[in-house]
C-alpha cells in the first residue's frame, strides 16, 4: 500500500501527462470492448430460453392445403417422433405493421398467434404476469403477452401492465405477461403474442424441443417416417412430401467484409493506443532520469525503481479500466 500510495502522488505531480495517458488507455478499451460486444451479439445472440440449442424447427412441405387436415398431421408428428420432449406451433398469422394501442399511446409491432405450450416449450420466463396457461384457450377471454420493449413504450413512468388492456384492430387484449426481449429468435420481431385460432390455416410450421441425448439425426430419420405416414393418408408419392428441421437458435452469421474491417480496426485502435502510451512513458522517463540516478544514489536497487514503475504503470491502467466503466453505465 505504502507503493501504492507513492505511485499515486508521483503521479499526481504530473497531472498532464496522467490525464493523457488514462484518457488514450480509456478511449481504446472503451472503442475495443463496444465493437467486440456488436460482433459477439452478431455472432452469438443470448436468448434468455432454456437450451435454445436443442430447438428445432419443422416445416411440412408437398402437401396441398386441405389434403390432410392439421389434426392428422400432429397427431401423426407427436406419435412418430420420439425425440422430442414437447412440440408447439411456430408463430403463425405473423401481423406486421400494426398499430398496438394503449390509451393515446399508438405502436407499430408485429402480433403473432401461438398455442397456449408455446413458451414452455421454449423455456423463457416472464420478466412480469405470467405466460398462456391450457385453460385460456377455452375460457374466451381475449389475453396477450406483450414484449419488455413495448411494454416500456405503452407503459411509461413505472406502470404495471399485467392486468391492462390494450388494442389491436379495434379488439381488446388483457396483458397477462411481459416476455423478455432475448425470448424472441434472432430476426424474430414480435411485440404481442396472442392465442391462435385452431382452424386458421397456415403453412404446417412447428417448433420441438429435442429430448436429452437426442440428435438432429434422430429426428431427422424419425420425421422421414411421420412424412411417409402422411403421404400415404393423403394418397401422395412418398417421394413429394417431407419435413425441413432447422435449428432455431444459431442463425446462419457470416463473417463478411464489414466484421473482417471492424476487427482490424479494432487491432489498429489498439496498437495505436498502446503505441501513444508507450511513447508517453519513454518520453517520461527520459525526464525521469536524474530521479532515477538520484534515488539510486540514495540506496535503492534495481529491482526496487523497476517494481515502482510497474505500480505507476498499472495505477494508470486501472484509472482507464475505471474510466471505461463508469462511462459504459453511464
Amino acid at each position: 500500500m505504502h507503493r501504492v500510495r507513492t505511485a499515486i502522488r508521483t503521479l499526481a505531480r504530473h497531472r498532464s501527462y496522467t490525464s493523457v495517458v488514462v484518457l488514450s488507455l480509456a478511449v481504446a478499451i472503451a472503442l475495443n470492448t463496444t465493437l467486440y460486444s456488436v460482433l459477439d451479439a452478431l455472432m452469438f445472440p443470448k436468448l434468455e430460453m432454456q437450451a435454445p440449442e436443442r430447438l428445432f424447427g419443422i416445416q411440412l412441405f408437398g402437401v396441398p392445403p386441405g389434403r390432410v387436415d392439421a389434426a392428422t398431421r400432429d397427431a401423426a408428428l407427436r406419435s412418430g417422433m420420439q425425440s422430442y420432449v414437447a412440440i408447439t406451433r411456430e408463430n403463425t398469422a405473423v401481423i406486421g405493421g400494426t398499430l398496438i394501442q394503449h390509451g393515446r399511446t399508438f405502436r407499430d409491432g408485429f402480433v403473432s398467434g401461438v398455442d397456449p405450450n408455446y413458451f414452455d416449450v421454449l423455456g423463457a420466463r416472464p420478466r412480469a404476469g405470467r405466460f398462456f396457461l391450457p385453460g385460456d384457450e377455452t375460457s374466451g377471454a381475449s389475453v396477450a403477452v406483450i414484449s419488455e420493449k413495448l411494454a416500456s413504450a405503452l407503459f411509461p413512468h413505472g406502470q404495471v401492465p399485467v392486468g391492462q388492456t390494450i388494442t389491436i384492430r379495434r379488439h381488446a387484449y388483457i396483458v397477462i405477461g411481459v416476455a423478455s426481449d432475448r425470448a424472441n429468435f434472432p430476426n424474430d420481431e414480435t411485440a404481442v403474442w396472442t392465442l391462435a385460432r385452431p382452424e386458421a390455416w397456415t403453412p404446417y410450421s412447428r417448433i420441438g424441443r429435442l429430448r436429452d441425448g437426442a440428435t438432429s439425426a434422430d429426428a431427422a430419420r424419425e420425421l422421414a417416417l411421420v412424412s411417409a405416414r402422411i403421404a400415404g393418408e393423403a394418397g401422395l408419392p412418398r417421394a413429394s412430401v417431407g419435413f425441413l428441421l432447422r435449428q432455431l437458435a444459431n442463425p446462419d452469421f457470416q463473417l463478411r467484409d464489414l466484421h473482417v474491417a471492424m476487427l482490424i480496426a479494432v487491432i489498429a485502435v489498439l496498437l495505436i493506443a498502446c503505441a501513444n502510451v508507450a511513447n508517453i512513458q519513454l518520453a517520461r522517463g527520459i525526464g525521469r532520469r536524474r530521479e532515477l540516478a538520484l534515488r539510486s544514489a540514495l540506496g535503492a536497487d534495481r529491482n526496487r525503481l523497476v517494481a515502482d514503475l510497474l505500480i505507476e504503470s498499472s495505477v494508470l491502467v486501472f484509472g482507464g479500466l475505471m474510466l471505461v466503466f463508469c462511462s459504459r453505465c453511464g
